[in-house]
């Protein structure tokens, strides 16, 4: 990918993590149970999102799971932690600060 994909990519993803980030919230503090499970399938349509995301840019997905040395196996379970309610958010603000790093290193 060029460094307009990365930034595309990375716009994209952050936009996703800013809807997980508000669907979290309320998934997790959410006043009663309507809203917890309202947000809960939001949560579930962002994570439809990213799958499309890393469909669309596959060296992310790589990035996201273990970067070039991981075996199919090990991205595996990565892609699956990632895709957990648990981590997700966590996750993919790592991502998004590599992809980052990954996007400036073009201007040097």
């Amino acid at each position: 990918m060029n460094k307009e994909e990365w930034e595309e990519a990375y716009k994209n993803l952050n936009e996703a993590y800013r809807e997980l980030s508000i669907q979290e919230r309320d998934y997790k503090n959410g006043s009663n149970k309507k809203i917890r499970e309202k947000a809960g399938k939001e949560m579930d349509y962002v994570k439809h999102r990213l799958t499309y995301l890393f469909k669309k840019y596959p060296e992310v997905y790589i990035m996201a799971t273990g970067g070039e040395e991981a075996s199919e196996t090990h991205r595996i379970y990565i892609a699956d932690e990632l895709f957990n309610k648990r981590y997700i958010i966590g996750d993919i603000g790592n991502l998004l600060v590599s992809m980052d790093t990954k996007i400036k290193s073009f201007d040097t």
